[in-house]
């Protein structure tokens, strides 16, 4: 065989290589660009669906808050029948305490926040969500009459729980800095925080930077959860 059959039969051999390579890329590049439509059509299709959910969310909460305004109203048209004022007060009081009511009055916000820097000696510079809770467990022996986080009520059943570098309150998740509202006797209240163990112990040792000041005519919202599942499991005991 001369050098010029080799030569051809080496160039037939590169051209069928060519060709096969030039198939693959093709078919690879093909599978390529329907995997990506294929995979934007399903992110579309999860956003309509999140945002229909999110759409239903909404419709049942308004229609959960306004059953909520009608059985008060029916209650509350009861109460006014039997001409008790002092039923109907104490009816209004008991919606406040448990949080069913916005309200507005005097008091104090406390802001809390994260150390500003470590230095030295400091163990723990972070806010986290057990000092929360004790912060909140401290401002109720002062006896206020509302009090929120970051514009979530506070309510008996509210859980304040570590959810990574959030912090959960009333299943809803929040970072620093926390402002607390509290509607009450501002004196007091002031007096009840500072002289806390949490504060003497454990912000002022650890630089956690906290500050309180009074205010009128604060705003508490009512809470924002639902409050026939936090009953579901309860029964009502006559005597």
């Amino acid at each position: 065989m001369g050098k010029s059959d080799k030569r051809n039969i080496l160039l037939f051999v590169f051209m069928v290589l060519g060709f096969l390579l030039a198939l693959q890329f093709r078919s690879v590049m093909s599978n390529t660009s329907k995997d990506a439509v294929s995979t934007a059509q399903t992110i579309e299709s999860l956003k309509k669906e999140l945002e229909r959910e999110k759409t239903i969310g909404e419709i049942l909460k308004k229609e959960l808050e306004e059953s909520i305004v009608e059985r008060d109203t029916i209650l509350r048209n009861i109460v006014e029948e039997r001409g008790s004022e002092d039923i109907n007060e104490e009816w209004e009081r008991a919606r406040i305490l448990a949080g069913l009511t916005e309200v507005v009055g005097d008091g104090v916000v406390i802001t809390l926040n994260d150390a500003s820097e470590v230095v030295s000696g400091v163990s723990d510079p972070l806010l986290h969500d057990s000092s929360l809770y004790e912060v909140l467990n401290e401002i109720k022996k002062a006896q206020p009459v509302a009090i929120s986080v970051n514009g979530e009520r506070i309510i008996s059943t509210t859980e304040i729980v570590c959810a990574g570098p959030t912090t959960r309150i009333n299943r809803n998740r929040y970072a620093v800095p926390y402002e607390i509202k509290v509607i009450g006797d501002s004196k007091k209240i002031r007096e009840v925080f500072l002289n806390s163990s949490i504060v003497v112990f454990e912000f002022i040792p650890n630089n956690i930077r906290f500050q309180i000041k009074e205010e009128k005519d604060i705003v508490i919202p009512k809470y924002s959860g639902r409050i026939d599942v936090l009953t579901n499991a309860v029964e009502v005991v006559e005597e």
